[in-house]
């Protein structure tokens, strides 16, 4: 399998504390079946330089030990601003790849973000929207996470997820619906928010064959198969 988002560089966020945490989280990848990962720290460029940033990366990564069983690639967890186009993103994709992992604001879905993605798409970069299910405006609303999709963006969603009663069933419907097309651990411990990306394997199997495809293609960077979105409905019992 492979992980395009956690949070596993010592020292760097709220994600593992230090290597003995990280080397924990790594061994419970490969025990889950991971044996390909993105290493995506925070990045929050209104409190940060990107340049600050990429010096902690590295400086994080040397204290990272190797892992003979599982390939690892640094990336960035980048979180959303009206600035964002400003940014060299380019050194903060998975793997020095067109793919950028996108964090949008918890609370309110921001204005700009539409404009914010065409300019993404336009410039080479392919957005991948992080954890969607948690967003209160995409639950409330999913034809706003589904416009977005048909601009061209992609969207994981988080495996911890599929067993909480409050998120896994607009997780399910959106990978189900094309709205997400992938799993990502998000781990970012060993206890509460650990790696857990084992679930995937209790999803039917056309879901887990599309994060394959999809998650692929992210690592070799090229671009998935397209798969049309379809909508959402939100229902008095859930979505469908």
């Amino acid at each position: 399998m492979i992980d395009i988002h956690c949070h596993i560089l010592p020292g760097m966020d709220d994600g593992a504390a230090d290597a003995a945490e990280a080397g924990a989280m790594l061994a419970m990848m490969q025990t889950a079946g991971v044996d390909k990962l993105f290493l995506t720290p925070h990045f929050y460029p209104e409190q940060e330089s990107e340049g600050d940033f990429l010096r902690r990366r590295a400086e994080a990564q040397t204290r990272l030990e190797a892992q003979e069983n599982v390939q690892l690639r640094l990336g960035a967890e980048v979180r959303y601003c009206r600035d964002l186009l400003s940014l060299d993103l380019r050194r903060l994709t998975l793997g020095e790849s067109d793919y950028l992992l996108l964090e949008l604001p918890g609370q309110r879905y921001p204005a700009y973000t539409v404009r914010i993605v065409e300019e993404l798409l336009d410039s080479g970069l392919i957005p991948v929207l992080a954890h969607v299910e948690r967003y209160a405006y995409f639950r409330e609303d999913p034809a706003l996470l589904k416009r977005l999709i048909d601009l061209g963006a992609l969207a994981q969603v988080s495996a911890q997820a599929l067993t909480d009663r409050r998120d896994k069933n607009f997780a399910v419907a959106c990978l189900q619906h094309h709205l997400a097309q992938m799993v990502a651990s998000d781990a970012h411990n060993t206890t509460t928010r650990k790696p857990c990306m084992e679930l995937l394997k209790k999803l039917p199997q056309e879901l887990q064959q599309l994060h394959k495809a999809f998650s692929e293609a992210v690592w070799v960077n090229e671009l998935p198969v397209y798969i049309r979105a379809s909508h959402v409905k939100k229902t008095f019992f859930g979505y469908r």
